[in-house]
């Protein structure tokens, strides 16, 4: 799975929906645990959470 994110195309880098999809390509479950790195800043280009209190 890993080797698919690879050159995937991210037209919003805020939101990488895209790495979502190709996650659930593979496993429709493990796309909740995809986390996107920049490669050049190696920071998280988007940070989504929910059902978090506190």
């Amino acid at each position: 799975m890993e080797q698919s994110f690879i050159g995937a195309p991210i037209r919003a880098p805020a939101d990488p929906v895209k790495l979502g999809h190709v996650a659930r390509s593979f496993d429709s479950c493990f796309v909740c645990a995809v986390r996107a790195f920049d490669g050049t800043t190696g920071g998280e280009p988007a940070s989504v959470r929910t059902g978090e209190t506190g």
